[in-house]
């Protein structure tokens, strides 16, 4: 990677983190007071001002595709959005996208300061991979409850991060929420790891393409599912 590159990686950074951090310390005194609606929407602030910043200090370009087929599909009620998870910037990506949704994350983000704060306040489901069965049992649980308040569900059905080219291997914590809550799974694909991998601080230019694939309907037995989800994010993204 080239040295300009390189310092244009580092510059996206301190401003990235510095803004993030002054918009965490700026709610933070108020997060229990203002509406989960008004934090939905600084959310909303915070994913557009980072696509901004990719593509004007990183040269990194996000494009969107068939986006209008979320509002149709989230019409007539709450879905459940399977997103694949190449790089840390899919954490950030679908609070530009979707609206009124709960998201599934790994436990140890709650203890994060700020961080897990906000993130506890906007509904979001921590699981503790560790426990097995239960932590999927109270996944469910708190999935269900969202569901009741008309909030959509986004998971990670990998688990955690993999490199673009890496077989596919969903978790079975998708399926039970698929069979339980009786939701259209949205899968959603990208190839965000081939410009901000998983152990590398640097971003390198060009397009990252998120694609919203064909819904899965309620019905499927597992083998079905699971098969169909995978072949989702098997898919090359559109360019």
């Amino acid at each position: 990677m080239a040295v300009l590159q390189k310092i244009r990686s580092i510059i996206f950074d301190l401003v990235f983190y510095s803004f993030s951090v002054t918009i965490l310390i700026v709610c933070c005194p108020l997060i229990w007071i203002l509406p989960r609606s008004f934090l939905e929407k600084v959310a909303f602030l915070w994913a557009k001002t980072s696509r901004y910043l990719l593509y004007k200090i990183v040269r990194l370009k996000v494009v969107f595709h068939n986006l209008d087929k979320i509002q149709d599909l989230t019409k007539n009620g709450p879905v459940i959005f399977a997103c694949q998870h190449q790089s840390a910037l899919d954490v950030i990506l679908p609070y530009f996208i979707l609206k009124k949704f709960s998201v599934v994350l790994k436990k140890e983000l709650l203890y994060i300061p700020l961080i897990g704060l906000y993130h506890l306040r906007l509904g979001s489901i921590f699981v503790n991979r560790k426990r097995g069965l239960l932590s999927i049992r109270h996944m469910f649980k708190n999935a269900q409850k969202q569901i009741s308040l008309k909030r959509s569900i986004l998971i990670y059905p990998e688990g955690h991060r993999f490199k673009p080219g890496d077989k596919i291997n969903c978790q079975p914590g998708v399926f039970l929420l698929y069979q339980k809550l009786n939701c259209t799974v949205i899968p959603i694909s990208l190839n965000t790891g081939l410009f901000w991998g998983r152990r590398t601080p640097f971003k390198k230019p060009g397009t990252i393409s998120v694609k919203i694939e064909p819904a899965i309907n309620p019905g499927l037995k597992k083998i079905e599912f699971m098969q169909a989800l995978n072949e989702s994010f098997q898919k090359k993204t559109a360019s």
